[in-house]
């Protein structure tokens, strides 16, 4: 089995095809961020990927590096809106807050309406250190 790899100067990809005799096997393209990926189909198809250690090197080496800033943004974005979500989705269990809270009618500790209730209050006061 041959490997053939391309790789394409418009893009930070490679192309690998293997044959067998010249009949094509399999043909795929590969992101920089793929290497591991081709390495398991080199695996896969028998294939030796050591006269290609300084390509796969450069590629791995075009992967870019993580915007730090911008992931936690996004997962402070994401705890809002769950946060957001879980409150509008439970405001039903207020009404059984304030009667808890007045003595009108005590929620059993056991109940899962005071698992609600405390979940609420962590979201507010989360939004509310916003």
């Amino acid at each position: 089995m041959t490997l053939q790899l391309i790789k394409y100067d418009n893009a930070n990809c490679l192309e690998a095809t293997w044959k067998e005799d010249e009949v094509q096997i399999h043909c795929q393209a590969y992101d920089c961020s793929q290497m591991d990926l081709l390495k398991a189909d080199a695996e896969k198809y028998g294939t030796d990927l050591s006269e290609h250690s300084e390509l796969l090197e450069l590629m791995e080496s075009l992967v870019p590096e993580p915007d730090l800033e911008a992931i936690a943004k996004y997962e402070l974005d994401q705890k809002i809106q769950e946060a957001k979500m879980y409150l509008a989705q439970t405001d039903w269990v207020n009404t059984y807050k304030i009667r808890h809270d007045l003595g009108l009618e005590l929620i059993p500790e056991e109940s899962s309406k005071l698992e609600v209730i405390n979940k609420r209050e962590e979201y507010i006061v989360f939004l509310k250190g916003l």
